[in-house]
């Protein structure tokens, strides 16, 4: 067993780091790291059915899209995230990690196990949930774990206002909890993340793994051409519609929209609102523009909204279409 020692907190750079170790690491290998604040999407997730758009917009959430299925999960210097690679792609890979991370807690005093599919918990509230991917030869699995994170934006930020209707499957919200708040006298996360890096490295006798000259040009191109870009991140191959509506000083707009791909196809707006302009001009420039808030600003920038909405400003319009 090897180890990559890690201290960014960039997730992009975090999940392509994962990705190089499974791809060019040849031994079995595990790693720790954190994250700044960010949401992360399961590979087969709609991102916009999961997240809160405005509010990650306005705390500067990251968004990123993992390489496994599950749900989404949210991500702070709270949290410690850990990633194991085996060569065995038979393994029970949840079992796998949730008896090491046990085992590491025990040391803690304190009692977890794994509960339901892929979980582990604290008297019934999860600190950490469990995914994989694998290919012929290896397997990655990986998890949170929650130290000391901060609940309020992990609360809000996977609380999505949009009336969405797809086919993907949405995330099961699980009563949570901090590992700090079972214990008598907490330490600094990052005591708590050195002492689970020294009891992994023990147990698997396990030496460090230092990156070299192609490792890191593969991370890098992981983390500019995946990672890192909107269409890995937002686009999703099958289509969603969301409905919204809202009452104004001008009146009540509704607006239906279509999103494939991550682009705007179609938006349709109704109500009772007046205008002295015809709507489907508006409708016309938002067809065929990424879904993300400074596209459809800039869309709309150019219109003078009242002469279409009387008495209802842009930013009322940014609560429809992007709430």
């Amino acid at each position: 067993m090897k180890f990559i020692l890690n201290t960014q907190t960039d997730p992009a750079y975090n999940l392509a780091m994962e990705q190089m170790a499974f791809e060019r690491v040849e031994d079995d290998v595990f790693l720790l790291w954190r994250n700044s604040p960010a949401v992360i999407v399961g590979k087969n997730q709609n991102t916009f059915a999961e997240i809160a758009m405005d509010y990650v917009t306005n705390e500067h959430i990251r968004v990123i899209r993992r390489n496994s299925g599950g749900g989404a999960v949210y991500h702070d210097l709270g949290n410690v995230n850990y990633t194991f690679i085996l060569n065995d792609i038979n393994v029970d890979s949840f079992h796998y990690a949730a008896a090491h991370i046990t085992d590491f807690l025990q040391t803690l005093d304190i009692h977890a196990e794994l509960q339901g599919r892929n979980d582990i918990c604290i008297d019934g509230h999860k600190i950490s949930g469990l995914a994989f991917y694998a290919d012929k030869k290896r397997i990655l699995f990986h998890g949170t774990l929650l130290y000391a994170a901060d609940m309020e934006p992990l609360k809000k930020a996977l609380q999505p206002k949009m009336n969405i209707e797809s086919k993907n499957v949405k995330s099961n919200p699980s009563k949570v909890t901090n590992i700090a708040n079972h214990m008598t006298a907490p330490f600094p996360v990052e005591e708590f993340m050195a002492r689970l890096q020294v009891y992994l490295q023990t147990a698997f006798e396990a030496k460090e793994y230092i990156l070299n000259t192609e490792d890191k040009l593969r991370l890098q191109q992981l983390h500019d051409t995946q990672y890192n870009t909107y269409e890995w991140n937002f686009s999703h191959p099958i289509p969603f519609s969301f409905e919204n509506t809202q009452r104004f000083q001008g009146g009540t707009v509704s607006v239906n929209c279509l999103v494939q791909d991550g682009v705007l196809q179609r938006c349709a707006f109704s109500g009772d609102f007046f205008g002295l302009l015809p709507v489907c001009d508006i409708e016309a420039a938002l067809a065929g523009i990424p879904y993300e808030k400074e596209a459809i600003v800039r869309a709309l920038s150019s219109f003078s909204i009242y002469d279409y909405f009387y008495m209802i400003s842009l930013q009322d319009l940014m609560l429809l279409l992007y709430p």
